[in-house]
């Protein structure tokens, strides 16, 4: 089974992005993510929005589940798609 960083790597690999995107999406310096290369640890509180970045699920970066269709809806897409429309009053 791959690792956390195999599954980044590929999904990188698949948008055409690197390591400096990543690290613009998460709002943090491209050293972090070399120091959880280096230590070969992402820290957990990071999954989701590395996830969300990469337009997958928490699950899939820690091995637990398939990788999401591409083009199909990210976590974070379509959240208002269902909200009720906007009446005047």
């Amino acid at each position: 089974m791959p690792d956390v960083f195999s599954r980044i790597d590929a999904e990188l690999a698949r948008k055409g992005q690197t390591d400096a995107w990543l690290a613009r999406q998460l709002g943090i310096e491209r050293a972090a993510i070399a120091n959880w290369r280096r230590r070969g640890v992402v820290p957990k509180g990071r999954y989701d929005e590395i996830a969300v970045a990469l337009g997958q699920t928490a699950d899939w970066l820690a091995g637990r589940a398939p990788a999401r269709e591409a083009g199909s809806t990210s976590p974070t897409q379509g959240v208002g798609a269902f909200a009720a429309p906007h009446r005047k009053s």
